[in-house]
């Protein structure tokens, strides 16, 4: 037991946190069933996400069928069923075609496809809790500081609205902390494969998301840097600006198959083409309704939060119970794991009236 709950191992951390999260899901989950509802919005969800991932379904287990019982790799790039016409990779890529958790969908027949819908909608969550809390123990962060983050990350307002409504704007959650984490380890001289991997698959996955992270990509590097090294010089800026390059380049080529037909395609849409004024700030409404969307669900831009100041430890699991008696029951048990009593971890412990580092 001492070896379980030791500092180093992070096995009750892992086995709380999965605990924690079912019951936080289950709760979500009934607000839905008891209900009468399912977790597809009946907008896109319907149309688009749920039909995707059965399409996609499908088609790996047509290209399975022709490995391993006709013996031949046909791999179909254009189905004449999807609209007037279309090519299957740039029509799919935006839904399903590079996620590596919609490859589960070979193993489920097309009429229990919504169940796997549903499961991919949590497990994505848990596993963006599980990337974030291994970022954070990556930089020695006390056990109980990464689980109270964790919570508030991955249950924040704008995942439980985004999540349900397009299950794949959970994703980039699950790649940053991974991509971040990789540039510190090449910061420190260890292997760059982290960084590759994560830079790659982010990019299979959605290229919408892909430019974001990089952006987020540059500005952690630049930030790592400046906070790492004392020493400081031009020549020392660019010899890792270099490395970087080299590392991300090798990235794109891995993702390459998936990432350079799309980002073509997308070159060459009339939508992409056309002329749009974007200004450089948002409209004055935006700004109003800003800090109601950090502490509410009063949606703009997809800004939407649902963090308070003053609260902030217990809206993770708050904000996702509608009636009272839920709500206050939410708060005692948040209450009870912000002292995280368990006997667990009281080596390093860390109190709210301290700070969390």
């Amino acid at each position: 037991m001492r070896k379980f709950v030791s500092r180093d191992s992070k096995k009750d951390f892992y086995l709380l946190y999965t605990l924690v999260f079912g019951v936080i899901s289950f709760f979500i989950y009934y607000q839905f069933a008891g209900n009468g509802k399912s977790l597809v919005w009946s907008h896109d969800g319907i149309p688009q996400h749920l039909n995707s991932l059965a399409y996609y379904g499908r088609y790996l287990r047509e290209v399975l069928h022709t490995i391993f019982v006709e013996h031949k790799l046909e791999l179909p790039m254009w189905d004449m069923n999807i609209g007037y016409g279309s090519d299957i990779l740039t029509t799919l890529h935006y839904y399903v075609i590079g996620d590596p958790l919609t490859l589960l969908s070979v193993f489920v027949p097309a009429d229990k496809t919504e169940v796997l819908y549903e499961v991919l909608i949590f497990l994505r969550i848990y596993l963006a809790g599980i990337s974030f809390s291994v970022f954070c123990f990556y930089h020695k962060n006390p056990k109980q500081a990464t689980f109270m983050g964790t919570l508030i990350y991955i249950f924040a307002g704008w995942t439980i609205y985004a999540a349900m409504k397009h299950p794949y704007f959970s994703n980039p959650m699950i790649y940053l902390p991974l991509v971040l984490m990789g540039i510190d380890k090449i910061y420190k001289r260890e292997k760059p494969w982290l960084f590759i991997w994560a830079t790659a698959v982010s990019a299979m996955s959605n290229f919408y998301f892909f430019y974001m992270i990089c952006i987020f990509m540059f500005i952690y590097a630049a930030f790592r840097y400046f906070g790492i090294f004392s020493e400081r010089s031009v020549k020392d800026v660019l010899r890792w600006l270099v490395k970087f390059i080299g590392y991300y380049v090798v990235a794109l080529m891995i993702a390459a198959v998936i990432f350079i037909p799309v980002v073509m395609t997308i070159f060459g849409t009339d939508r992409f083409q056309a002329e749009n004024y974007v200004p450089l700030l948002y409209d004055k409404i935006y700004y109003e309704k800003y800090l109601g969307d950090l502490i509410g669900e009063n949606m703009i831009q997809w800004g939407v939060a649902g963090y308070s100041g003053s609260e902030i430890r217990i809206w993770a699991v708050e904000s996702v119970f509608a009636g009272a008696f839920c709500r206050a029951c939410a708060q005692w048990f948040l209450l009870c794991v912000q002292q995280v009593d368990l006997g667990l971890w009281d080596d390093d412990r860390v109190y709210f009236c301290e700070g969390i580092s």
